[in-house]
């Protein structure tokens, strides 16, 4: 679990690479007694307020519109216009989802695949 690390609080969270300044956090969902809070600027998810998850861009964007869909299947053709722009290669995507699976399922998620259309975030308990 090297992506996710302790905050000191929710305003001031440090990190020698990406986070060099304290940024703004927003509300994303809550879920499974967790509450979640985004930093778009940082591309990262702050979990109970104590626990990061640090994403690359593009991981990021496919965590968000996964996240504002939570339990709902979503077609390829919306990850594609949302967060690869013309890349539109399955095989890319599949790689990113492996990749957000490993960083989330500690939270109880995980990420489907409906191979004929897209893919769905499911809580694995309620």
């Amino acid at each position: 679990m090297q992506n996710v690390l302790l905050a000191l609080n929710q305003k001031s969270v440090r990190d020698e690479k990406r986070i060099k300044k304290p940024y703004a956090l927003a509300d994303l969902t809550k879920f499974n007694n967790h509450v979640l809070q985004k930093c778009d600027e940082a591309h990262l998810l702050l979990v109970d307020s104590n626990k990061l998850i640090l994403f690359t861009l593009t991981e990021y964007r496919i965590c968000l519109l996964l996240f504002t869909h939570l339990g709902e299947t979503l077609p390829f053709e919306e990850f594609f216009q949302g967060s690869f722009d013309s890349e539109r290669d399955r095989g890319i995507l599949f790689k990113h989802m492996t990749h957000l699976r490993e960083k989330i399922a500690w939270l109880g998620l995980d990420i489907m695949c409906c191979n004929a259309y897209g893919y769905t975030l499911l809580c694995r308990y309620p």
